[in-house]
């Protein structure tokens, strides 16, 4: 949820310019809600229509939260996000089509999502040719944000950080006279599961 958080308050920072005062800033999420990955990606759905919700509605109870204190954008005269969700299906080349259809036809200013760092990976450079943001919330490849695409921005930690975590974990165990003496890697050979 506080990544998702960010991700709104990023979103509507970089898209200021986008919307006029009571207009909808609209936003495309790009998840797989169809395929192996459904489950998370309905999930995904699920937190970022809440969090546009947070960010819509007024909710003095979650005021600490960024946007929530109001109703909408404040810095854009109450402007309210509006989330349009595309199946990428879990395929890079069906993420890259809905990328050019969130943005050709639906006319999306910002776009986030893709679960799958394979789809993320091929439809952020899709959005880099467009010139749209797009907030990394949940795919962890380090090279999505490593290209130099100025378009795209991570609010998570990548695989390495994940990576380094785990072996700081590991080292702590010992330390504390509980060592690990064997572990099971399982490694996916694509961009889904390369760092």
């Amino acid at each position: 949820m506080r990544n998702l958080i960010r991700a709104a308050t990023l979103i509507v920072a970089v898209t200021a310019g986008a919307a006029h005062a009571q207009e909808n800033i609209k936003i495309g999420l790009i998840t797989p809600l169809t395929g192996n990955s459904a489950r998370v990606g309905q999930q995904a759905k699920a937190a970022v229509e809440l969090g546009a919700e947070i960010v819509n509605g007024v909710y003095p109870e979650f005021a600490t939260l960024p946007l929530a204190a109001s109703a909408g954008s404040p810095n854009l005269k109450g402007a309210k996000l509006k989330i349009i969700t595309a199946d990428n299906q879990g395929n890079p080349s069906i993420g890259q089509k809905q990328t050019i259809r969130l943005v050709t036809e639906e006319q999306v200013v910002a776009l986030l999502g893709a679960y799958l760092s394979s789809v993320t990976l091929a439809a952020t450079a899709v959005a880099e040719q467009y010139g749209i943001p797009w907030v990394v919330g949940d795919s962890v490849a380090v090279n999505i944000t490593k290209r130099g695409l100025k378009w795209t921005f991570r609010v998570m930690p990548d695989a390495t950080d994940f990576a380094k975590s785990y072996m700081e974990f590991l080292n702590d165990l010992k330390q504390a006279g509980h060592p690990v003496s064997s572990i099971a890697i399982v490694y996916e050979n694509t961009d889904y599961g390369t760092p």
